[in-house]
């Protein structure tokens, strides 16, 4: 991971060996982490009995160091932005990314609204279209939810099942 960072990359997937020094690195050059806790966390809580045995000891072995790097990179101010790697194991992709927010607020220990920033504003600005995406401004794309309770109280207001969503300005 060292080298990577070295080697200049935008953003670091899974980052589950972090250390202090790869976490302050990342801070100072603001190299995002997008952790996809979820592709862990899947196996840990549903692979018993379906999976080898090895691999979700591998994954609860992997998830404890997993959080807990991932404690020290929200202290350390390292930027965050989310994804899912939906389609792995336990991973589904009409909840995967849900879970993930849920695991970086229940578990990380992040506050909801910069749950909610990595997941819009940050991840924006990592792809590279901020001036298009990312937040509700003039001149940007209207993609947003519609929701019936605040998710800044609880992350998992987005899971609302009749939830309003809108590209562009328009309901789908």
């Amino acid at each position: 991971m060292r080298l990577a960072l070295e080697a200049g990359v935008d953003s670091v997937e899974h980052g589950i060996f972090l250390d202090e020094d790869e976490a302050e690195f990342m801070k100072a050059h603001q190299v995002y982490l997008v952790p996809t806790l979820n592709a862990v966390q899947g196996i840990v809580d549903h692979g018993e009995g379906k999976i080898p045995d090895y691999m979700v000891r591998k994954a609860s072995d992997f998830a404890q160091a997993f959080f807990k790097n991932m404690k020290l990179a929200v202290q350390r101010g390292v930027p965050f932005a989310t994804g899912t790697d939906a389609g792995t194991p336990f991973n589904d992709f009409a909840t995967g990314y849900w879970d993930e927010l849920h695991l970086l607020v229940n578990k990380v220990g992040m506050a909801p609204q910069d749950v909610l920033y990595a997941a819009t504003r940050n991840s924006a600005d990592l792809l590279g279209v901020s001036e298009e995406y990312g937040a509700l401004a003039a001149g940007k794309y209207a993609d947003f939810l519609v929701l019936k309770a605040n998710p800044l109280d609880d992350v998992d207001a987005v899971r609302q099942a009749d939830k309003g969503v809108y590209l562009g300005g328009k309901r789908v």
